[in-house]
């Protein structure tokens, strides 16, 4: 990852860990999503203190609302953490697709809950993603870890607890 040149998108940020670990690591710039005023507030109090005010943006509104617009530009990485048993997570990645906020060689990393089933969709097509297990690359059509480069792994009805996704 060449960090000077990557976008973030923190969707359900709460405490924002995700996003500014990646500006601590040379992002240039993050966008948080937050609805929670409280967690909101905490996000900017601890931009500022942390000096990055200048490389982030606080979205203090649903996560279905900001991700169902247009992004200012793709971003190269995206880390989406829904409420679980909230029912979340299948409409914002529909929303990330459909409106362009993934970048074309950009990564989708999400933690869900054990049991969520992941279909491929025509909105957004699973099967042509390579997966990420926990820390753990690995391809299911080929039952590989690390290395497999087939492009094929999403099967109906498979549950994960964390998965990403890499676009491109």
């Amino acid at each position: 990852v060449v960090w000077g040149a990557v976008r973030v998108l923190d969707v359900f940020a709460g405490s924002g860990s995700l996003g500014f670990e990646a500006l601590s690591r040379g992002a240039r710039f993050a966008d948080f999503i937050e609805k929670d005023h409280r967690a909101a507030e905490c996000l900017r109090k601890n931009a500022a203190n942390l000096g990055l005010a200048d490389r982030c943006a606080i979205h203090e509104e649903d996560a279905l609302r900001v991700t169902a617009r247009r992004p200012a530009e793709p971003c190269q990485l995206i880390c989406i953490d829904p409420p679980y048993g909230a029912d979340l997570f299948k409409p914002a990645l529909k929303n990330i697709m459909r409106q362009g906020w993934l970048a074309d060689d950009g990564f989708l990393v999400a933690e869900v809950e054990k049991g969520l089933p992941l279909r491929a969709d025509a909105q957004y097509d699973l099967r042509a993603m390579p997966v990420t297990l926990g820390r753990a690359r690995f391809c299911r059509k080929h039952g590989k870890h690390r290395g497999c480069q087939a492009q094929g792994n999403s099967r109906g009805g498979e549950a994960l607890s964390g998965v990403s996704f890499r676009s491109g």
